[in-house]
């Protein structure tokens, strides 16, 4: 696929950018000073605006044409979206008088787009974010139109003195740009987030700042808008376009990546936050009753959102968590399948062939050739078994419901294989408890000892195995060494054991560690931290 940086050249982009910088400073240059703003001033809006239209459809056109599937459908909403809500701008409609019911239809439909651009792009990354975003998002907007309704001005207050579509367009603006600006927030704050989240929620900002400003002066003078409220509303859309310069392919995540915590925390706590609202606005009214009719009402709307919120979260939770289950289950059966592959299947077919052998060995060579033929059977039979049971009791250990003592149970049980099938002394010294273990460190933890026992008993050659485990501030250390022969530099690393014991403790988030040397014995230690 593609990417947006690609469709087209860089220098294309820099002197188009160029070319709007140097336009815009003309025009600003030429009509500061200019009384009443623009009202009237077809020519002069036209000049100000029509390159930020070419900019935006030469920008989002371009990465809408890089892509396929939900890629390609984000930016062409985009693209749409902000085209129609640039047609609609309640600033541009004062230059043509009241806004004609066409002005308020495109400012409402580049709105939805705009919306469903975003939820498209929250879903694409995030679907545990995306159940409840939509919920989120209109609360906002529900919340904030009541605050600035109680505290700015009503909607029937502007439409006795600028008509209802106008006053409309211009109420409806800070609420649709709140909406979409959390919405764009989400999309920043998800883990994972696409490198165009930043500045496209940056334009989204730009075009809540303009529609707060504008509403405001509304509200106040009622005066047409000045060159800088202009200035800011276009900031959108040129951030926006940047936005489209950074586009990534929109695909959907292969985990289900969230929000981090603190980022939810500040959606509750913080200025977008629905409950906020309402908490000042019920504050207010407390202390000046009559309690408004549209307030109590709206009220009710928020218990309602609540009541969808909490819903839509149980049931994204409980998709999850299957979707989780059913990732752990086929990445556990993948490696299951790939280790009996790699150590069982081949100790088999080695015992099988030494099996078919022995008789032939037996008549060429004698009974002594034979036995050790045989043992060599035996002993590929028992790496097999061991094999099979490790899986087995790794699985146990971390599915188990006795937890630390489960595990304790199984290492002590490894513990007497390993004295009475090899005649090895063993000592066990477990001073740090194991209950601080998660499920999946625990599973480790336990695979680990039992490789390195099995390992310690079955090719070093050591009199004495120790198992032993300790807690050193945050670190948890389980330890296994022996007496035994010690290895060669680095030859612990070809074989298949300390493959299996690295793999398990990366998975798990642990630290592994083989300490040997010819002579010295072998110490494997396994460290997960909880600071």
């Amino acid at each position: 696929m593609p990417h947006g940086r690609e469709t087209f050249s860089g220098p294309v982009y820099g002197r188009a950018l160029a070319a709007l910088v140097l336009w815009g400073a003309v025009v600003a240059g030429a009509l500061v000073g200019t009384e009443g703003g623009f009202a009237g001033w077809h020519l002069p809006l036209a000049v100000l605006y029509l390159p930020v239209v070419f900019l935006v459809a030469f920008s989002l056109a371009g990465a809408c044409a890089g892509y396929r599937g939900s890629g390609r459908l984000f930016w062409g909403m985009m693209c749409a979206g902000v085209l129609l809500y640039l047609a609609g701008s309640p600033l541009w409609s004062p230059a043509r008088g009241h806004g004609p019911p066409f002005s308020v239809v495109c400012y409402a439909v580049g709105v939805l787009l705009l919306f469903g651009a975003l939820l498209l792009g929250i879903f694409a990354v995030s679907r545990r974010a995306g159940y409840v975003a939509w919920a989120d998002a209109l609360a906002v907007g529900l919340s904030l139109g009541v605050l600035f309704s109680v505290f700015v001005v009503s909607p029937a207050e502007l439409a006795v003195a600028h008509g209802w579509p106008e006053a409309l367009v211009a109420f409806c603006g800070p609420v649709a740009g709140a909406a979409l600006l959390y919405l764009g927030l989400v999309l920043v704050g998800v883990d994972g987030s696409p490198p165009f989240a930043r500045p496209l929620a940056l334009g989204l900002l730009a075009l809540f700042a303009a529609g707060c400003v504008y509403l405001l002066g509304m509200g106040s003078s009622g005066g047409p808008p000045a060159l800088w409220q202009h200035l800011l509303w276009l900031c959108g859309p040129v951030l926006v376009s940047l936005a489209a310069r950074r586009s990534s392919a929109l695909e959907s995540s292969p985990l289900e990546l969230g929000v981090h915590p603190w980022r939810q925390a500040a959606f509750w706590f913080g200025p977008l936050s629905p409950a906020m609202q309402f908490a000042v606005v019920f504050a207010w009214a407390a202390f000046h009753p009559p309690v408004p009719r549209f307030l109590a009402s709206a009220g009710a709307v928020l218990a309602l959102y609540l009541a969808v919120r909490v819903s839509f979260f149980a049931y994204a939770v409980h998709r999850l968590r299957r979707q989780r289950d059913e990732a752990v289950t086929a990445l556990e059966q993948a490696r299951i399948s790939e280790e009996l592959h790699d150590t069982v299947k081949q100790n088999v077919h080695a015992a099988a062939l030494l099996i078919g052998s022995y008789r032939e060995v037996r008549e060429k060579e004698g009974e002594e050739a034979a036995e050790r033929i045989l043992d060599e059977a035996v002993a590929a039979s028992r790496e097999a078994s061991h094999q099979v049971g490790r899986s087995i009791e790794e699985i146990q250990a971390r599915c188990g419901e006795g937890g630390e003592l489960e595990v304790v149970g199984m290492l002590r049980e490894r513990l007497c294989e390993t004295r009475e099938h090899f005649g090895v002394a063993v000592r066990e010294d477990l001073r740090a408890d194991l209950y601080c273990l998660g499920p999946e460190e625990r599973a480790a933890a336990y695979r680990v000892a039992s490789e390195a026992l099995w390992n310690a008993a079955r090719h070093s050659g050591a009199r004495n195995v120790w198992l032993e485990s300790r807690r050193v501030g945050p670190t948890f250390i389980l330890r296994v060494r022996d007496d035994g022969r010690g290895l060669p530099e680095d030859a612990a690393r070809r074989g298949t054991g300390f493959a299996i014991m690295l793999e398990r403790a990366r998975r798990a988030g642990g630290k592994l560690e083989v300490i040997s040397s010819p002579g010295r014995g072998t110490t494997v230690e396994l460290r997960f931290e909880h600071g």
